[in-house]
């Protein structure tokens, strides 16, 4: 009986540690090695160099308002984000991953 107890419980615990190493993170796919900077007083960009999935730069303006690039890029395309006219001027250079 504690042999088999035993043999249960080494296998519940093979198959936890093989669920723990092959159900890597998700983030793991998420892109990185990003760089942002500001282009203008108003436009920044933002671009990432390695991983995979999507990505969009950001731009906080002065007014307190944060604006979105339109659209999503891959890893290694540039991403531009802007302050629009009248709502101040760009004080935060962001990424955001997906």
């Amino acid at each position: 009986m504690v042999k088999r107890c035993l043999s249960a419980l080494s296998v519940l615990v093979l198959g936890t540690g093989l669920a723990l190493v092959v159900g890597a993170s998700p983030a793991a796919a998420d892109p990185y090695d990003c760089d942002t900077d500001f282009l203008s007083s108003v436009r920044t960009y933002a671009v990432c160099y390695g991983g995979f999935g999507e990505y969009r730069a950001y731009v906080q303006c002065t007014n307190g308002s944060t604006y979105y690039a339109p659209t999503w890029t891959r890893v290694d395309d540039w991403s531009y984000a802007q302050c629009p006219a009248g709502r101040g001027t760009a004080h935060v250079a962001g990424v955001q991953v997906h």
